[in-house]
């Protein structure tokens, strides 16, 4: 089956941002880049509640799953938005990323706050395959808990049961990092190396609200990885704004995948 996916930090809702990178200024902008692309997974970082809630009634063709990251409602989420037309979600969780996964809102390896990941199994509506998608956020701060955190993933990803992976997430870390390094020796592809074809190949996606270029290649700090039968077609870093308007701080990834039997 074939599936567009895309990455988005969304740049949480910060009072220190000014016209015309305010929340409210930002959100129709964000709104319009994805529903541009209209992917079947949306793996979206730093949304805090207010932002959920604006998310969920801009995207009524979507519905999502996630936790936040201080447990239950509170704090941040690393949500995943899906078609509710194309999909259904058979099962999810979240866990931390720290020394004790499963104990909500906790820290490991001097992270500077608590740091997720969420996942869901789904199922097509349209021919039963099924496969699963994951969504993070490592820290900004500790290299060592970006470099653990990694780690945990890649001992986690057997949760798959043979069905295909596609991780997203904002890695805080280039694609040329010790990070992605672990993800690529635990199974996961990286697939801004392994698509037919790439868009922007030499934009970064941290543009910090002023950097057209989103720092270069050096600041490609997003990522997708996919494990399993999954075959990249297309990838682009989306740099769409509207004059100084920019969505995000983040520029997303968008991506278009071949996923289960016809991989």
């Amino acid at each position: 089956m074939q599936i567009g996916v895309m990455s988005y930090n969304i740049r949480c809702l910060a009072s220190e941002d000014g016209t015309p990178h305010t929340w409210a200024e930002r959100l129709p902008e964000l709104i319009k880049v994805i529903k541009d692309k209209n992917p079947d997974f949306i793996g979206i970082q730093e949304a805090v509640p207010q932002q959920m809630s604006d998310l969920e009634a801009n995207l009524s063709d979507y519905q999502w799953i996630g936790e936040g990251r201080d447990g239950g409602e509170k704090g941040e989420r690393s949500a995943i938005f899906f078609r509710k037309a194309a999909f259904e979600v058979i099962d999810t969780a979240t866990y931390w990323l720290s020394e004790n996964p499963e104990e909500p809102g906790s820290k490991g390896w001097g992270s500077s706050c608590p740091r997720i990941v969420s996942w869901g199994k789904f199922r097509s509506l349209d021919n039963g395959e099924e496969l699963y998608i994951l969504n993070t956020h490592f820290d900004h701060i500790a290299s060592k808990a970006r470099e653990k955190a990694a780690a945990l993933l890649g001992e986690r990803s057997d949760l798959s049961e043979g069905l295909p992976m596609v991780l997203t997430g904002d890695f805080n870390a280039n694609h040329e990092s010790t990070p992605f390094q672990i993800l690529k020796e635990s199974g996961y592809l990286n697939l801004w190396e392994t698509a037919a074809e790439r868009k922007n190949d030499t934009l970064g996606t941290f543009n910090n609200f002023h950097d057209p270029t989103g720092g270069g290649k050096e600041s490609r700090i997003d990522g997708i990885l996919t494990k399993g039968e999954v075959t990249a077609r297309f990838i682009e870093v989306v740099n769409t704004r509207n004059g100084d308007q920019f969505p995000s701080d983040h520029y997303p990834l968008y991506a278009v995948l071949e996923a289960g039997g016809n991989a």
